[in-house]
């Protein structure tokens, strides 16, 4: 039997479930009926048979097919300001990627930015893994609730800072130091104004710096 079938097979029981839209599914938890968990090796399946393409505009967070929130103008104009501002301090060795999934554990979430390890020929057969990402970034205005239950994804897979640049307050919310416990949780998180300038620790030696200005100002 082809790779293709048994996959065929045992999704058939949950087309319903990935197909359901936004407002059929509540945020907070699955529904009780025709659901099931997805392995991150079961979601690249669905991706590389066609089951899952680029307009269906989701993401795997715990198991779980999520629906990605639309951008709007302010959203698009920051994250590109970002981008930028990045992409022109990263020194070689490392590479911003931009709305481009990396892998965990449990989830294959498609964060607004990431800086990693090395360069993009790199990854031109697999995904980024956690261990070889030095910041993830979201940029959240309607989703910023989603996006700091995000934090505990991150946290879990030792990605260590995470930032929200939160649209809707105009600040930085920067989430560190991962440690576990009952649940695994950030023990740091502070906030910059778009006052101040952030610093991002590439490696114990090397550092940028990047005024908040420079992509939250209006």
């Amino acid at each position: 039997m082809s790779s293709s079938t048994v996959l065929d097979s045992k999704l058939a029981s949950s087309q319903v479930a990935t197909h359901a839209s936004a407002s059929e599914i509540p945020e907070s938890a699955p529904p009780a009926f025709s659901v099931r968990k997805f392995s991150v090796a079961e979601y690249e399946l669905l991706n590389q048979y066609n089951i899952l393409g680029e307009d269906d505009n989701v993401e795997l967070l715990e198991g779980w097919i999520s629906e990605k929130r639309t951008k709007n103008p302010q959203h698009t104009l920051v994250l590109e300001n970002l981008f930028w501002a990045l992409h022109q301090r990263l020194p070689a060795g490392f590479y911003v990627r931009n709305q481009e999934p990396i892998t965990t554990e449990d989830s294959v979430p498609e964060p607004d930015l990431a800086i990693t390890l090395g360069n993009r020929k790199d990854y031109g057969d697999r995904h980024p893994a956690a261990s070889e990402v030095v910041l993830i970034i979201e940029v959240a205005d309607s989703s910023i609730s989603k996006d700091r239950r995000k934090s505990g994804l991150y946290a879990r897979s030792g990605i260590n800072p995470y930032w929200i640049v939160n649209l809707l307050e105009r600040c930085v919310e920067i989430y560190s130091n991962p440690v576990s416990g009952e649940a695994t949780r950030y023990a740091e998180q502070c906030r910059l104004s778009i006052d101040d300038i952030a610093t991002i620790r590439l490696s114990e030696r090397l550092s940028i710096s990047l005024p908040v200005a420079e992509f939250l100002s209006s």
